[in-house]
């Protein structure tokens, strides 16, 4: 950063801009948008730079102790995630979430969640972020539970679709299980379907009963097994698919 600093100061020196050459003009390596404040925590700007202004550093002090993070500040835990995740789902949301033990029963995940400190792509497949925790707490023992990290789909981004499933399909009672093979009796005929007829038969959906809450939608236009009169509203509800997340425990990624 100093050095980055210090060339970009003699280029504009070069080019006749009127600079006494103590300028800091980058302070910030890692990226830190997205950063999302911990309850209670109020975000100063200056505090997400990596490196104080320059011209302010003590003649004495060491090069690496001119950080904006108090000096006995830990060390990121960054996790390292490679493949095809990130790229098919470039916004999902990527945070550790603190488990909670119960006796007899397997870690389940707590209420408070830690969002990256920074993040970061190395291409072609390798994505980093950096998280506010050692290796011990993240890996658990005596008496902690540890910390899960969750990769989770994009709640703002919906996507709309039905759930992959063969044909003959089990009967459908809820629309959160309707799935592509509630559409046809059989296979031959499930991969027959090139569109989706709103006056076929299938899918029967007599047996829908609305959960708590729900809306009264219907499937089907004009005929089929089931409600009839169906709108777009109808169809986008129906469709609408939840964001997906998983939840992994540190002490399975760590050494």
């Amino acid at each position: 950063m100093v050095g980055l600093n210090h060339e970009f100061a003699r280029e504009l020196l070069w080019n006749e801009y009127p600079t006494d050459q103590r300028g800091s003009y980058f302070r910030q390596f890692w990226n830190v948008a997205g950063r999302v404040p911990e309850a209670g925590e109020t975000i100063d700007p200056e505090t997400l730079k990596d490196i104080k202004l320059i011209h302010g550093w003590g003649k004495t002090s060491a090069l690496g102790a001119n950080g904006t993070q108090p000096p006995d500040t830990p060390e990121p835990l960054v996790l390292l995630v490679r493949g095809d995740l990130l790229r098919r789902y470039p916004n999902a949301l990527i945070y550790a979430v603190n488990a909670e033990q119960h006796p007899n029963s397997p870690r389940t995940l707590g209420t408070e969640e830690r969002h990256p400190l920074f993040r970061g792509r190395l291409d072609p497949d390798v994505s980093y972020f950096g998280f506010n925790l050692s290796e011990d707490q993240a890996r658990g023992g005596s008496g902690n539970a540890g910390w899960f990290f969750v990769p989770q789909e994009q709640p703002s981004e919906p996507r709309f679709g039905l759930d992959i499933g063969d044909s003959p399909a089990k009967d459908l009672s809820k629309w959160l299980d309707l799935s592509w093979g509630h559409l046809a009796a059989d296979a031959a005929a499930q991969r027959a379907i090139r569109y989706i007829d709103l006056n076929a038969q299938l899918p029967d959906t007599s047996d829908v009963v609305p959960q708590p809450a729900e809306p009264i939608v219907t499937w089907h236009g004009d005929s089929g097994l089931g409600g009839l009169g169906s709108k777009a509203s109808d169809l986008a509800y129906i469709t609408l698919q939840r964001p997906v997340r998983v939840a992994i425990h540190a002490s399975q990624l760590l050494p």
